[in-house]
């Protein structure tokens, strides 16, 4: 994914404006780079450039146009941080354009017709269109989110974003999203986060285990994140741990047999002991994530050789959650990576 990074010009040209989405086809495209500078600047939100692949001798606005998240998309326009703008024309059912042709008729009053009635083979059908400006209430043009994973995924980008952080997609990461303090195009990021599936928090041993080693190769805090359907369940996350346990052993066998570098820092069935961080509560599996204010690590605790997960550290992992203090209804899981050695 290539890096959209703005010019100051594009910056200086953002400031003192209202930045402008455009809604096509389902998306939300930002055009020019003026309107993506505000948006980053101002609102921490980044946008993906779709354009043409920019050359080292071309400039930034190649890259253009950048388009937006559904997440992100659904936060801008929720809380009227651009000017949108839809297509005027699109088609005739989105825009309520409804077209009456007329044919004008001349009649002869010759019996035969003659010179007239070849006039009038000639004259051109003439079309009269009734055209309707679009709706531009969001509840008509926007649907995301329509599942239950988009609400869940919703309602935790909208809580990092509300913490002060700038949350962006993490697809390459094997994550929703990834987390930055502060402006990214300036500084890595600190943090990657899985949303929980369904109405049971569901997360596949492929998917754990995926987004796991991910985190541990690039050093990336690898967070869990859950969020409740409804406004009114605090239900905390429940991490079953058999899933946790399966999740362990896909990923033992895969990188276990590299052999482990120094002293283990932990050893399976236990977990290490939490640094304590300002902002966050400690758990006996991490620290609940806090606000931007916090000093988060930007690598993974211990760098290890295989991912330790068991049934006491998934046990350990709903307990934490489960004492946990509502925060809008969102949770955090930090997990913990350990060392194993490769002798059985």
């Amino acid at each position: 994914m290539e890096v959209l990074r703005l010019t100051a010009g594009a910056a200086a040209r953002g400031s003192g404006r209202r930045p402008q989405v455009h809604v096509v086809d389902g998306r939300v495209l930002v055009y020019d780079p003026a309107s993506a500078a505000t948006l980053l600047s101002e609102h921490r939100i980044w946008a993906t450039p779709v354009g043409v692949r920019r050359a080292r001798n071309k400039s930034p606005e190649h890259s253009f146009p950048c388009v937006l998240s559904p997440e992100q998309a659904t936060l801008v326009l929720r809380r009227r941080l651009a000017d949108v703008f839809y297509p005027r024309h699109s088609s005739a059912s989105e825009t309520g354009c409804h077209g009456h042709e007329t044919l004008e008729e001349r009649h002869s009053d010759d019996g035969d017709g003659g010179a007239e009635e070849q006039e009038d083979a000639n004259v051109p059908m003439t079309t009269k269109k009734v055209c309707h400006d679009p709706p531009r209430s969001l509840d008509s043009k926007w649907r995301f989110p329509e599942t239950a994973v988009g609400t869940k995924s919703t309602a935790v980008f909208e809580d990092l974003w509300a913490k002060g952080l700038c949350p962006a997609s993490g697809s390459n990461y094997a994550a929703d999203f990834v987390v930055y303090n502060g402006p990214p195009t300036e500084r890595h990021s600190i943090a990657a986060v899985i949303v929980s599936r369904g109405a049971n928090d569901e997360l596949s041993p492929a998917e754990l285990s995926g987004f796991a080693r991910v985190q541990q190769a690039v050093g990336k805090r690898a967070v869990i994140a859950t969020a409740p359907l409804a406004t009114n369940d605090t239900s905390p996350m429940v991490v079953e741990a058999n899933t946790l346990a399966s999740a362990a052993v896909a990923t033992a066998a895969v990188v276990a047999p590299r052999g482990s570098e120094g002293k283990p820092t932990g050893v399976e069935g236990r977990t290490s002991t939490p640094r304590r961080h300002e902002g966050g509560q400690e758990t006996a599996s991490g620290t609940v994530l806090g606000t931007a204010s916090e000093k988060l690590p930007t690598q993974a605790p211990a760098a290890a050789n295989a991912v330790a997960a068991t049934a006491a550290a998934a046990t350990a992992a709903t307990a934490a959650a489960a004492a946990t203090p509502a925060n809008e209804g969102v949770r955090y899981i930090t997990l913990q990576f350990h060392s194993v050695s490769s002798r059985v």
